[in-house]
């Protein structure tokens, strides 16, 4: 077998069934192997090859299911040489609270400690720009990023395009139905294997798309990506990304709590934040976009639980439904951050200065913000220079 051709043994069968994993052409062919993912014609074969021979024979010839309570799943080793197929026991429960739901304990694959566990949820196939209609879970060790965890290498094996900042051991399910309220796991199958190669490639790479639509063909707006702590340390990311937001993206569905920002509306800038439910970091800079600005309030100067916690990444998009740049969205968070914050904690009582509520909601201006321009471009050059 040629490392970058498929086998006879894995060639697609001439029996049309689906669509295709890589360019969602219809009338796709089952690979003959694994009968697993689909492919329209032999060159999507070959590129989905590199990743899928990993798993093609596991999968085909992977223990029978031990009970019906097991669900296929994917492991991906801190030092294997590639993914693992793994059966995982999904259990069902009856909460008092939540009601009928499966439940799984993934703790062992992820160590002999038993480490605590945090999940990312991967709703849509950003690189190919495509929704998956259900829900793939990524969970792995909580304090990866401080518990010395190795550069996951499985993961690493996938594909070349994908970031050696990924450790420690990783577990992927697959959930039924997309949201955020989940009632039963389902197995995985390759094509949703081919779904995390991209997102491992993709993650923290806003230009890694291979089938972008025409603005002209899709309702899109341009947003800026404000990028949380763990992805500026862990992959590079920058702190203000431009990305494509289109109205059929997971981010604009009423499935994800969204609210505006009630300082951009005083700065006639009002734009809309959305939480990404795939991630779980910190964001203090998202967060001060929400602080309260009505002196009337007893919060005035807080921003709400909900932004204060469990804040990965952070989508803007404007209101008015305008392009929102990098350097207005910039702009707008940091005017939030490193100026408002210290007057807002003057007025509280906290800072250094003493300052009444009145004199710091006055300051809140389209004016003031755009004075603030040369000040936030001064302090960035200073931190460059000092880095």
């Amino acid at each position: 077998m040629e490392n970058n051709q498929p086998s006879e043994e894995s060639a697609y069968t001439s029996k049309e069934t689906d669509e295709c994993i890589i360019c969602q052409e219809p009338r796709a062919r089952k690979c003959e192997r694994c009968r697993s993912c689909s492919y329209c014609s032999k060159n999507c074969q070959r590129v989905d090859w590199p990743s899928h021979k990993l798993l093609c024979s596991q999968y085909a010839q992977q223990q029978p299911r031990p009970s019906q309570a097991h669900k296929r799943a994917i492991l991906f080793k801190e030092d294997g040489p590639k993914p693992l197929m793994i059966w995982v026991v999904c259990r069902r429960k009856n909460d008092q609270e939540d009601g009928i739901r499966d439940s799984v304990d993934v703790g062992s694959f992820l160590g002999n400690d038993m480490p605590f566990t945090d999940h990312r949820l991967i709703q849509r196939n950003l690189r190919r720009n495509r929704g998956l209609g259900y829900t793939l879970e990524l969970k792995f060790r909580d304090g990866f990023l401080l518990d010395g965890s190795k550069p996951n290498q499985s993961i690493q094996a996938m594909e070349t395009t994908v970031s050696s900042s990924w450790r420690g051991p990783m577990v992927a399910l697959k959930k039924q139905g997309v949201g955020v309220d989940f009632r039963s796991y389902a197995d995985m199958t390759l094509g949703d294997y081919r779904h995390l190669v991209d997102y491992f490639a993709s993650y923290g790479n806003d230009s890694v798309k291979e089938n972008p639509v025409p603005r002209s063909l899709s309702n899109v707006v341009r947003g800026v990506k404000v990028s949380c702590f763990g992805a500026m340390i862990l992959h590079g990311s920058e702190p203000f990304v431009d990305i494509e937001v289109r109205d059929t993206h997971l981010i604009r569905s009423r499935y994800l709590e969204s609210c505006v920002s009630p300082i951009s509306k005083l700065v006639n800038m009002p734009v809309l934040g959305w939480k990404s439910p795939s991630n779980k970091q910190c964001n203090g800079t998202a967060c001060k976009l929400f602080m309260e600005p009505d002196a009337s309030k007893s919060d005035w100067g807080w921003a709400p639980s909900y932004w204060q916690n469990d804040v990965g990444d952070v989508v803007l998009v404007r209101l008015d439904g305008q392009d929102l740049t990098v350097s207005d969205a910039e702009l707008l968070c940091r005017f939030c951050e490193w100026k408002l914050q210290p007057l807002f904690e003057d007025g509280l009582g906290a800072g250094l200065v003493q300052r009444s509520r009145r004199e710091v909601v006055d300051f809140i201006t389209a004016e003031n913000m755009a004075s603030f321009r040369n000040e936030m471009e001064r302090r960035k050059a200073e931190d460059t220079q000092r880095d």
